[in-house]
């Protein structure tokens, strides 16, 4: 594979007068056509910005994601770190280089595609395009029989994730203001219905070539908020401290949409649901739909 090999003057030439159609905490996508965006990272090095990040011995992010949610108020660097099966840790580079030799196993979902310099620098990467998409949050507004299959639909995509070693960590990522808008989003989903995981690199996804319970843990943590917060309409990942009586009143909403006390408990308890449970709640809101 040929690295994409800018000139200083495309690129400035990219950032100035191609259409912006999102930015995040460590890069902003323009469309370069109609089947491909560029993603330009905000600094040229492997830095990133986190508020308040807490790292592990392995130099990993391990907050909750809950309180590192609404990225856009990021104001402190911080390195982004992956490891490889002898855990090695690896560059934002090496790591993007990674996740296009996964693309091999991974039909799903699109991975970067190419990886991007400047004077043989680190610039950014390649992703697929796609048009006239919203955020997933917008889904809310469907009814609960299309939200189902959409869930149905983002599991089947995490679990091939999962199979690659592939952990994308911040799912349910959204605008804090405006959930519905893809910009801030980490899925999303057009008039097709089909929900589309993007955006995995950076602080998006982890990669390893072997299992990491921790990563894994992540993911079920975000998709376990996701999933619950697109089936009840409810917040639920924005509420980081809440009191027992708050609890209290979140499970007692769940429980009236058909999700059982226990599993709710277990939620609010963990901070996640393990795949099977998560498939149990969808199953049970079927069974009580029909």
């Amino acid at each position: 594979m040929q690295a994409i090999e800018l000139s200083v003057r495309d690129y400035n030439n990219i950032r100035m007068n191609k259409k912006q159609i999102g930015s995040g905490v460590d890069g902003s996508a323009y469309v370069i056509n109609k089947d491909t965006i560029y993603k330009f990272y905000h600094k040229l090095n492997n830095n990133i910005t986190l508020p308040n990040a807490t790292l592990d011995s392995e130099g990993v992010i391990i907050n909750d994601f809950k309180s590192l949610r609404p990225y856009n108020k990021v104001i402190q660097n911080e390195n982004i770190y992956y490891t490889d099966n002898e855990g090695v840790i690896l560059t934002r580079e090496e790591a993007i280089y990674k996740a296009i030799e996964k693309q091999r196993n991974v039909k799903l979902t699109d991975l970067p595609k190419n990886i991007i310099y400047v004077s043989n620098k680190i610039v950014g990467c390649e992703y697929k395009y796609y048009p006239h998409r919203f955020g997933i949050y917008a889904s809310v507004y469907l009814p609960l029989n299309i939200r189902l299959k959409i869930c149905k639909r983002i599991i089947e995509k995490v679990k091939e994730l999962l199979d690659n070693n592939i952990y994308p960590v911040t799912l349910a990522q959204r605008d804090c203001m405006y959930p519905f808008k893809s910009n801030g989003s980490n899925i999303l989903i057009g008039l097709d219905l089909e929900p589309l995981i993007i955006d995995l690199d950076g602080i998006s996804a982890m990669y390893s070539d072997s299992y990491s319970s921790k990563y894994y843990n992540k993911v079920l943590s975000t998709l376990s908020s996701l999933v619950l917060e697109l089936l009840l309409k409810v917040k639920l990942a924005d509420n980081i401290e809440d009191d027992d009586y708050v609890v209290n009143e979140y499970c007692s909403l769940m429980e009236e949409a058909g999700i059982t006390n226990i599993l709710s408990k277990k939620f609010f308890d963990n901070n996640y649901l393990e795949l099977d449970e998560i498939e149990n709640v969808i199953k049970s809101l079927e069974l009580r739909k029909k």
